[in-house]
């Protein structure tokens, strides 16, 4: 996929691709925004000046591409059908709530796609969900997965998997677990790291307060 700027700053420019440019745009103006939790609402005009720099152009291929990204992460993240729902957290952001009995449900839908480095972002810092490889290289997660908080009491983790011949990550619960971790009304929680001290903020969940 095509690698387009991303923004600029004096110091550092990041860049991306254009559905990880769209999935950082959909994630600050219409997660984040409970109030556009609609189909479609990606569309409001009081929004398209703020538009990823490729999908400025009414008509252009880019804004196609833009508004079929937004469609599917709508679909991936704010659907009825979806075996989770999208909650603010007391942080600020938002956080995700099981609505299923099935451990196999939230394993399939809650996904997560890397965005490599290599391929065109010059400095990760900054962003609000980064991972480390098995090569202990630092990349980036976005999609459901990137919206799942930590917690130290987790014993979820995630790996990577190929989904229709690309690379994603997805939750998995400990080897001997036989039920599902998160029974419905329950928050999604994910082990970033195995110890408070490898996190890259202060852990602000139960066993840390």
């Amino acid at each position: 996929e095509e690698v387009v700027h991303l923004f600029r700053s004096p110091n550092v420019e990041r860049r991306g691709s254009r559905s990880f440019q769209s999935w950082l745009w959909f994630h600050k103006y219409i997660l984040l925004d409970f109030k556009r939790h609609t189909i479609d609402a990606w569309k409001d005009r009081d929004l398209i000046s703020g538009y990823p720099r490729f999908a400025r152009k009414r008509g252009s291929a880019g804004r196609k591409h833009f508004y079929r990204s937004c469609l599917d992460y709508w679909k991936q993240t704010l659907d009825e059908s979806l075996p989770f729902r999208v909650e603010s957290d007391q942080m600020g952001g938002v956080r995700l709530i099981s609505k299923s009995d099935e451990w196999s449900e939230i394993q399939q839908t809650v996904i997560g796609y890397p965005e490599d480095p290599a391929d065109g972002i010059d400095d990760v810092k900054g962003y609000h969900s980064l991972f480390d490889d098995d090569a202990g290289h630092a990349g980036i997660m976005w999609g459901p997965l990137s919206l799942v908080n930590h917690s130290c009491a987790s014993s979820v983790g995630y790996e990577f998997c190929e989904k229709d011949g690309k690379s994603i990550l997805h939750l998995v619960r400990h080897p001997k677990a036989t039920k599902n971790p998160f029974p419905p009304r329950s928050e999604i929680t994910l082990l970033y790291a195995d110890s408070p001290d490898k996190l890259w903020f202060k852990c602000q969940c139960e066993m840390c307060l």
